[in-house]
């Protein structure tokens, strides 16, 4: 892929909102998991994190003697003695606070309130379940033996759940299951023996909306910064925090008595 960036070629290209946003749409096909950018020591790389970062890339690495914000996971600061207990240079930049494609089970980090909000979950009775989808497995990124021992490590930091469905199939494979696709959701009904009109499928991004409103589910968006403005706009029902969004749930049922 080539694309010329209006700040770094010479001439420098007008900036373009159609070519910007044409640029990122290619990048979100690509599902990309990580990004490292490479650039000359006088030009920055932050612009063309934020694209990534609008593309849903989860993990970006780039040289930068600027403050990255959440724009950079690892932030190598150019001419940078080695920090103390790292032999790199590199250190973590501030958390985008998202929850990036890992092959790696001890890099599992729960995110804020997860396991507070689960345990209210399992305390009123609720079953809880996890519909994921891991190109990474299709596009040979990832194996299924890796996803799988994350997984494992994520209930040993958050618990048991009841049922977990997993797509390893790429967009392109036109699969049933993979998200916004219902599959996933219904298959996980049908292990639970539940309507899934009864089921709440909470998610940061429009495609967990997507199938839990193609499965007939209710569906809560939790925003974090992958989510476009345009996909909270059209959610059903927001939430600030998956704390906040766990408490309305069950909530209500203390007030149905469902």
């Amino acid at each position: 892929m080539s694309w010329g960036c209006p700040w770094i070629t010479s001439p420098a290209p007008p900036v373009d909102p159609a070519s910007v946003h044409g640029l990122i749409e290619e990048l979100t096909a690509l599902e990309l998991d990580s990004a490292v950018l490479l650039t000359s020591f006088h030009q920055s790389p932050l612009p063309l994190a934020l694209l990534l970062r609008m593309a849903r890339v989860p993990q970006i690495a780039a040289a930068s003697v600027d403050y990255p914000g959440s724009l950079l996971d690892v932030r190598v600061r150019p001419g940078s003695a080695p920090s103390t207990g790292t032999s790199t240079g590199t250190s973590p930049a501030t958390s985008a606070g998202t929850s990036p494609a890992i092959d790696d089970a001890a890099a599992v980090v729960p995110m804020p309130g997860a396991r507070d909000a689960l345990n209210l979950v399992r305390r009123a009775g609720l079953r809880t379940g996890v519909v994921s989808n891991q190109s990474g497995i299709g596009r040979g990124m990832l194996r299924r033996e890796q996803v799988d021992s994350v997984n494992a490590r994520v209930e040993e930091l958050l618990g048991p759940f009841d049922v977990w469905r997993i797509c390893p199939h790429t967009a392109a494979d036109g699969c049933l299951c993979r998200k916004p696709a219902p599959g996933m959701v219904l298959s996980a009904a049908d292990e639970l023996g539940i309507d899934p009109a009864r089921l709440v499928v909470i998610g940061d991004i429009g495609a967990d909306v997507g199938a839990a409103r193609a499965a007939g589910a209710r569906a809560v968006l939790v925003p974090t910064p992958v989510t476009r403005p345009e996909e909270v706009d059209a959610a059903p029902e927001v939430a600030p925090d998956i704390w906040t969004a766990v408490t309305r749930l069950v909530a209500e049922l203390d007030l149905t008595g469902q």
